[in-house]
């Protein structure tokens, strides 16, 4: 109760601090009275009061836990404090497919055509012959079906039939022409036969003298003698492995006279 002049006496309540991380001091005071006292106000007193202060406590508590539940899983882009963003590093993620084209190895296909092009329609004396002349090749992509690369030659060295001749070191008019192929393989083998590329096409295309004769073998059994171009081409693919063979390429052969 509150005296007749209107002070409140002291020590009737503390002041308590709400805060759900310090302890609510609460001071003895007439609503918490002794045993002695039998008044309905103060018994109310006892059961209210701290049910109040642990309704506060509880929902400290709950606004805490649910700070833990609310927590959620992490995007694919994850901000940072400074506003960046972290990217997932696809190497750690299994479903990541690399879309790119791919390519054939030299290897690859040296054993490709080694095993389907045997006998009569052999393409090269051996694999080291094979190697040293897709190494002057182009590349190109997995599955071309044209084009003076690696990858259309290998196409065809594995495709059903096999086409042995597009599959060569020359083309077969598929991989690039006769004439592309021959004189590329020229300036990367012997540099020294022609003075271009472009000049050693010109001279393969418009001379009768070293035309491609359709009739003589495509592969390494193809003839070493006559003024044509199949004679030189066989000569120029044995010069990747021994370059003194290269005499024998150029336009004036003295072996494919």
């Amino acid at each position: 109760m509150t005296p007749a002049n209107g002070a409140r006496r002291p020590g009737t309540f503390a002041a308590v601090r709400r805060s759900c991380y310090t302890s609510v001091p609460v001071r003895n005071s007439r609503l918490f009275p002794g045993r002695d006292d039998k008044s309905r106000l103060a018994r109310a007193a006892r059961v209210v009061i701290p049910l109040v202060v642990a309704a506060g406590w509880l929902g400290c508590a709950s606004v805490s836990d649910s700070s833990f539940l609310a927590v959620e899983e992490p995007d694919a882009a994850i901000a940072e404090p400074d506003g960046g963003v972290v990217i997932p590093d696809p190497a750690q993620d299994a479903t990541v497919v690399d879309a790119r084209p791919t390519s054939p190895t030299c290897a690859a296909y040296c054993d490709h055509i080694d095993a389907t092009c045997a006998g009569e329609a052999a393409a090269y004396s051996n694999k080291f012959e094979c190697l040293a002349v897709c190494g002057t090749m182009p590349v190109g992509n997995t599955g071309e079906r044209t084009g003076d690369s690696i990858a259309c030659r290998d196409y065809f060295a594995t495709v059903q039939p096999v086409r042995c001749g597009a599959a060569g070191p020359w083309g077969g008019e598929t991989c690039g022409s006769r004439c592309e192929s021959f004189c590329r393989t020229a300036e990367a083998v012997c540099p020294a036969a022609y003075e271009t590329v472009s000049s050693c096409i010109r001279l393969c295309a418009a001379t009768p003298g070293i035309r491609w004769d359709a009739s003589a073998a495509e592969g390494f059994g193809g003839p070493t003698t006559g003024n044509t171009l199949n004679c030189r081409a066989n000569f120029l693919r044995a010069a990747a492995v021994d370059p003194t063979l290269c005499t024998n390429v150029a336009l004036v052969s003295p072996a494919c006279e």
